[in-house]
């Protein structure tokens, strides 16, 4: 039943991408090479100003999301940002991509001298937003996992202490996730992943986390513990925070790449970002099976 239900699915979404339901594009690797040789003055290219996505069930290269994410010029995505031709959904893609990129210092900094300069932009709802979401604190942050299912909590808490180690010492974090990603793999045995090569060491990406936003979207619909937002954003650059997560029986480890205080704002949270992550602690042990514990390893 299940490999039948798969076909069906990778055949359906197939059929509807192969009978020409998405317009004429052309190649990703055009695109991605303007993109990266893209200099100020020049003409944006068109794919990235407003948002596409392949009918379907699969994301292709030529889609809004997967062109972003391999946007790696800062100045093309400041000036999409700032571009009122680029919809609302190109917009967020633009700023989140920025954020990840370069961080929320640095972003926020150049789009504050910006909104001095040119303030009719805050005519625009999305630079208001935007503007109002700088005031806060944001920390950039890279994830590991660890699931009780696939080692036991004492053993997790271990390998942690060893990346926690080596990530103070000025290891890279992509070195570190890479070697323990390696050094614990294994094959599938059971279930519907049968036969996969696996690890154990999870991968679980870059965030910019805020008192409003600690999910990954626009790229990825998953997100943090809300109760992880407290320790998170009262940290600084350097820090790796380890959490545990009774609810999804999971381990995180936090790698702080950056830790931005906020336009005008202390070190730390203040009352009232304090008091919305408590109620977001609360609305969050409503939607799980268990409190969350906030122990650091």
């Amino acid at each position: 039943m299940i490999i039948a239900a798969v076909f069906f699915t990778v055949f359906f979404c197939g059929f509807k991408y192969l009978k020409g339901d998405t317009p004429s594009r052309r190649k990703s690797s055009e695109t991605l090479q303007e993109i990266s040789n893209w200099k100020e003055g020049q003409p944006i290219p068109k794919e990235l100003l407003s948002y596409r996505r392949t009918p379907g069930c699969f994301l292709i290269d030529t889609d809004t999301q997967a062109l972003y994410q391999k946007t790696n010029n800062y100045p093309l995505l400041f000036t999409l940002i700032i571009n009122p031709i680029a919809d609302d959904i190109a917009f967020d893609y633009a700023v989140e991509k920025a954020l990840l990129l370069i961080g929320p210092s640095r972003l926020f900094s150049d789009l504050n001298k910006l909104y001095l300069i040119n303030p009719g932009l805050l005519n625009l709802s999305r630079h208001i937003n935007l503007k109002a979401r700088m005031k806060y604190r944001h920390v950039l942050i890279d994830t590991l996992v660890i699931d009780e299912e696939t080692m036991p909590l004492n053993e997790a808490k271990d390998i942690f202490k060893q990346t926690q180690q080596e990530l103070q010492n000025g290891i890279p974090w992509d070195e570190v996730n890479k070697k323990y990603a390696d050094r614990y793999r294994y094959v599938k045995k059971t279930g519907i992943n049968k036969g996969l090569n696996l690890t154990i060491i999870g991968n679980y990406g870059d965030f910019v986390v805020s008192v409003h936003k600690f999910d990954a979207k626009p790229f990825r619909d998953i997100q943090i513990p809300a109760n992880h937002l407290l320790p998170l954003l009262s940290s600084k650059k350097g820090d790796v925070i380890t959490l545990y997560s009774a609810s999804k029986k999971r381990l995180f480890q936090y790698s702080v790449r950056e830790a931005f205080q906020g336009l005008d704002r202390g070190s730390i949270p203040n009352f009232v970002e304090r008091c919305i992550m408590i109620i977001q602690s609360i609305i969050n042990s409503f939607d799980s099976s268990g409190a969350d514990d906030f122990s650091s390893y």
